[in-house]
């Protein structure tokens, strides 16, 4: 039915501007990456979401936020290196949007990604200033088509999340500096007073 497919694609479409209303306001990277991988998901109708981030040696990830796993998924995937055979290392090392559909497909190319029932992965870099950060992973259990309009949305919460999560280091970087600052000024002020 053309009439409730399109209603079902307009309301994933106001989900996700949602998700980006959200993505503008937070406070934190682990804010960021909690709003990405539930209210994504839920917006989107993913099974199973995730967002994982590229440690500063640049060789391993860390898994920051997961929705749909399974107990245990989250100590299992704390870190990874980013040679593992999954959807965000590939994503991270590459820098390019993957849809992947098929379940035999999936498992192929995904080989390191515990089996459930995947039919269909979406993954995302999370890219700023032409370097790849991070990724966020969506698994459908079912086939799943994304219409160009929600691929291309999904894109834009991609640049967002990671728009965000640079303004947020940006500003914890900025509050260390003007505290060093701070520090600084008063130690002069107090070595001069001591003069």
């Amino acid at each position: 039915d053309p009439v409730s497919g399109s209603t079902s694609l307009s309301d994933r479409l106001t989900r996700l501007a949602r998700v980006t209303g959200e993505l503008v306001d937070a406070d934190s990277v682990q804010v960021v990456c909690d709003v990405v991988v539930t209210h994504g998901a839920e917006a989107v109708g993913a099974a199973v979401a995730s967002m994982t981030l590229l440690c500063e040696d640049e060789q391993t990830l860390r898994l920051m936020a997961l929705s749909g796993g399974l107990a245990g998924d989250e100590d299992a995937w704390s870190t990874f290196p980013v040679t593992a055979r999954t959807p965000s290392a590939e994503v991270i090392r590459t820098g390019t949007r993957l849809v992947v559909s098929g379940p035999d497909l999936v498992a192929r190319r995904f080989a390191d990604m515990p089996r459930r029932g995947a039919h269909t992965v979406v993954a995302l870099p999370l890219s700023t200033a032409g370097a790849v950060t991070g990724a966020i992973v969506l698994v459908f259990t079912d086939a799943r088509h994304l219409d160009e309009a929600e691929v291309e949305f999904l894109d834009i919460l991609a640049r967002s999340c990671a728009q965000s999560i640079g303004r947020i280091t940006a500003q914890q970087e900025a509050a260390r500096q003007s505290a060093k600052l701070e520090f600084l000024a008063q130690a002069a002020t107090e070595l001069a007073s001591s003069l």
